[in-house]
């Protein structure tokens, strides 16, 4: 990958040292074992460094061409994929989601451990966009649709996209559509209405309509065996604090292949494949003569699109609550004030389960890209390079 200089990005390169100090701090300190970070600016990265090691026991150190699990980056890419479907008619963003996948016709809202509401409205594919389509994670153990979603293990990849609709089709919403900002399978269930309109596995379609004509060679659901001595190791941290690899590594989806591709957290992809798909963003739609949609559709995807309500309840205890809005499919910042880090208004991403994040930043025209792999996440570090890169700004 070619680069510019600091002084044509119009950055210090003094402040860019100090970066790349604290990220190797980072990993002496045993808080990661492995990072690689991009910045580009103007159409052009002008830094991309590698610190630590992609495979710590084996020596094995981080690479540009390391292969990373970006989870819940995968997210964006599946709504922009849903908005090309947008641009060329095939659906509409008000369109019920049950027009393309029938159960969800029949779903019900709960209100208590004996009683269900009938919808008001059905759920709608910006429902799914914005995560308000009143499903959820199975993640919170005290509430009673949760523990359903749990006890199905309904984030299972081996078990199929039929049974996957089944279950949610059976199990009532936490709210009634549109009410309420909570993360979930909303992405998954977005990446099967893509998959049903263009009548191609998911894969398939983000392939076609994505990764080739953005020359994203190495994002895929799963891994290649000639490829897979370059996935990085995921780590985890162990009771005594240090970090080890995930148990069963013989069973990582992205190794054996899966019956259901997630599209809200399965792909598999490199820093500089994801920098293509940032660019594109970036320029509003096109990257190197290559459009995929239009720039209104661009800012119209990352426009808040959530009521002050929502908001306040949007955040977590890292970057505080009410910082950031919702758009289609991105976080949107609206509040820089309430945010515990260095930002700005506009700027947008998102973040992977294993410790990876990335932010578009228009204001700036600047793209951050940082990959790790260590699960439960840890995105104070990233939110630290991303302050660090802001400050680099001179402008």
């Amino acid at each position: 990958m070619q680069l510019c200089t600091p002084d044509q990005a119009n950055v210090s390169e003094q402040q860019l040292s100090r970066l790349d100090a604290s990220m190797q701090a980072v990993v002496d300190k045993g808080q990661l074992n492995g990072i690689q970070v991009l910045l580009a600016r103007r159409d052009k990265p002008f830094h991309f460094a590698s610190f630590g090691w992609q495979d710590k026991a084996n020596d094995v150190s981080m690479a540009n061409d390391t292969i990373f699990r970006i989870y819940s980056m995968t997210k964006p890419i599946v709504s922009v994929a849903a908005m090309m479907l947008f641009e060329e008619g095939h659906l509409q963003i008000a369109d019920p989601v049950g027009e393309y996948l029938p159960g969800f016709h029949q779903l019900k809202v709960y209100i208590d451990g004996n009683t269900n509401a009938n919808l008001e409205r059905p759920i709608l594919i910006k429902d799914l966009l914005t995560h308000t389509a009143g499903l959820t994670y199975g993640f919170d153990p005290d509430h009673p649709v949760d523990r359903k979603y749990a006890d199905v293990q309904i984030l299972d990849l081996q078990s199929s996209p039929d049974d996957f609709l089944a279950h949610l089709c059976r199990f009532p919403l936490l709210f009634q559509p549109g009410t309420k900002w909570r993360y979930s399978v909303a992405t998954d269930v977005l990446g099967m209405v893509v998959a049903a309109i263009r009548g191609q596995s998911l894969g398939e379609a983000l392939n076609s309509m994505i990764f080739e004509p953005l020359g994203m060679q190495d994002t895929r659901f799963q891994v290649p065996e000639a490829d897979l001595h370059r996935l990085s190791v995921n780590y985890q941290e162990t009771s005594r604090g240090r970090l080890s690899p995930m148990p069963n590594p013989e069973r990582d989806p992205v190794v054996v292949g899966v019956k259901r591709e997630s599209g809200g957290g399965g792909l598999v992809g490199t820093t500089t494949d994801y920098y293509r798909f940032a660019q594109m963003l970036l320029n509003e739609g096109a990257v190197d003569g290559v459009r995929l949609l239009g720039p209104r559709t661009i800012r119209y995807m990352t426009t808040n699109h959530l009521t002050k309500d929502m908001t306040e309840v949007f955040g977590d205890e890292q970057i505080g609550y009410g910082a950031y809005g919702f758009g289609l499919g991105f976080r949107v910042m609206q509040n820089p004030g309430r945010h515990r880090y260095l930002t700005g208004v506009g700027e947008y991403g998102w973040a992977g389960a294993a410790n990876t994040h990335f932010w578009i930043d228009p204001n700036a025209d600047l793209i951050g890209i940082f990959m790790s792999q260590l699960m439960p996440s840890n995105l104070h570090l990233a939110h630290l390079f991303q302050s660090q890169a802001y400050a680099a700004l001179n402008d």
